[in-house]
C-alpha cells in the first residue's frame, strides 16, 4: 500500500478469516498510531471500538452521534448484565425476595433467553447502574447468610450504546426513535426524492 495522508476504507474486514482480520486490524491500528488519518466504515462495532479515536454513528441516513467510543458507551450504554455465583443454591423464597428488591433498584433478574435453566446457585440480572448495585448486593447476600463465589459485571459495549441510541428497534426495523427521512432539499444535487 502506498504512502498517503488519509485512507478511506469501507468495511475492509468483511469476508476475512479470523487470522487475516486480526492482521488487517493490527496494521490499521499501527498506521493510525503513526499519524495516518483513517476513515473506516463498519457494521462490526467491536472493530470501531478497537480502532477509532472518534466514532460517527449514522442511522437511516442521519448522523445521530459523534464522540469517542468511551463517551458513547458512557452516555448511551444503558443497562449492563451482572452475573453472580453463590456457594450454595438460592432458596425459591429468597429468589423471589431478591427479584422484588432488584425491581426497587431498577434492576431485573434474568432468565436465559434460550430456555435453559441456570443452576440454582447462579443468577444473572440487568441493571442501569450496576456499579451502585454491587455494594447493596454484597450486603443483601451477607444478611441472608449467603456466600458469593463469583461476581462479575459485563462492561458496556459499543453495540449496547448503538442500540441505546437508535431506540427500541426490533428485528423488523420498527422502533420508537426512527428518524424522519431527510427533506428533498437535503438530497444530493439532481435528485428530487421522486422514484422514477
Amino acid at each position: 500500500m502506498h504512502d498517503m495522508e488519509i485512507l478511506f476504507l469501507d468495511e475492509p474486514t468483511v469476508g476475512l478469516d479470523a487470522v487475516a482480520r486480526r492482521r488487517i486490524l493490527r496494521y490499521l491500528r499501527d498506521r493510525a498510531r503513526g499519524g495516518l488519518s483513517i476513515v473506516f466504515t463498519t457494521h462490526i462495532l467491536h472493530e470501531a471500538d478497537l480502532l477509532c479515536d472518534r466514532i460517527a454513528v449514522l442511522h437511516l441516513g442521519h448522523l445521530i452521534a459523534l464522540d469517542t467510543a468511551e463517551e458513547l458507551k458512557r452516555r448511551y450504554g444503558g443497562a449492563r448484565e451482572v452475573s453472580m455465583t453463590l456457594e450454595s443454591a438460592l432458596a425459591p423464597n429468597l429468589r423471589i425476595d431478591l427479584g422484588r428488591e432488584l425491581g426497587v433498584r431498577r434492576a431485573v433478574l434474568l432468565e436465559p433467553s434460550d430456555g435453559r435453566l441456570l443452576p440454582t446457585n447462579q443468577l444473572a440480572f440487568r441493571a442501569e447502574r450496576a456499579e451502585e448495585l454491587l455494594p447493596w448486593l454484597s450486603q443483601w447476600t451477607q444478611a441472608h447468610g449467603l456466600t458469593v463465589e463469583r461476581l462479575s459485571v459485563e462492561e458496556a459495549t459499543l453495540e449496547g450504546a448503538f442500540l441505546g441510541m437508535i431506540g427500541d428497534a426490533d428485528e423488523n426495523g420498527e422502533g420508537k426513535t426512527t428518524p424522519e427521512p431527510p427533506p428533498a432539499d437535503h438530497l444530493p444535487p439532481g435528485r428530487n426524492g421522486a422514484v422514477p
